[in-house]
């Protein structure tokens, strides 16, 4: 019997990323062909080079003396993360790559301007966990209509190592990002996906 691959499960597209905070309201499932309530949810703009969601498992080996085969494996540990480029380089998507700090405005001599500080030192140590969306593309119906795909992603925190800011000639200025998908409880998993038929 020959095997048929279904054309329309092909996936490509951007991804648009959503920050809120911790417990924000999340889009119900059918709404998953819809912008995420502003009220809640704040566009973090363009990226560049993609989005990955990574869910990697370390797997612990049980073995016994008498048999050289596994008898057994446990998941040990999952780590889970959201990955892009974030594209428009402003104050408040420096401010989410940091986990924090603090954004003002103010006016003098005829300029109106924004400043960002840091979050201070002991903040560093206790930051505050957000939850992102990440609304893409799911595998198109029979007929060919494209559909949508959200990821709720429900208590993030940026994991980066630090973020870099180049300004050249021929380059653009991007905030590469990196955040941490963590654990909430035991009745709410860390995510969820849906997918809209």
């Amino acid at each position: 019997m020959a095997y048929t691959v279904t054309a329309t499960n092909a996936i490509m597209g951007p991804a648009d990323w959503y920050l809120g905070a911790f417990g924000a309201t999340e889009p119900d499932p059918s709404t998953v062909n819809s912008t995420p309530q502003a009220s809640a949810w704040t566009p973090l703009g363009g990226t560049s080079e993609g989005t990955t969601l990574s869910f990697n498992q370390t797997i612990a080996q049980l073995m016994m003396d008498q048999t050289a085969y596994v008898v057994g494996s446990q998941v040990a540990k999952i780590e889970a993360t959201a990955v892009t480029q974030l594209a428009e380089p402003t104050l408040a998507n420096i401010q989410y790559a940091l986990n924090g700090g603090a954004i003002a405005t103010g006016s003098g001599g005829g300029v109106n301007y924004a400043t960002f500080d840091p979050p201070a030192d002991s903040a560093v140590f206790r930051p505050t966990y957000v939850a992102l969306l990440v609304h893409g593309w799911a595998p198109s119906s029979a007929a060919g209509v494209s559909k949508r795909r959200m990821f709720v992603l429900r208590r993030v925190l940026s994991v980066s190592t630090g973020i870099a800011l180049p300004y050249a000639k021929d380059k653009q200025t991007l905030i590469p990002v990196t955040f941490g998908i963590h654990y909430v409880s035991q009745s709410t998993k860390p995510f969820r996906i849906f997918d809209e038929q």
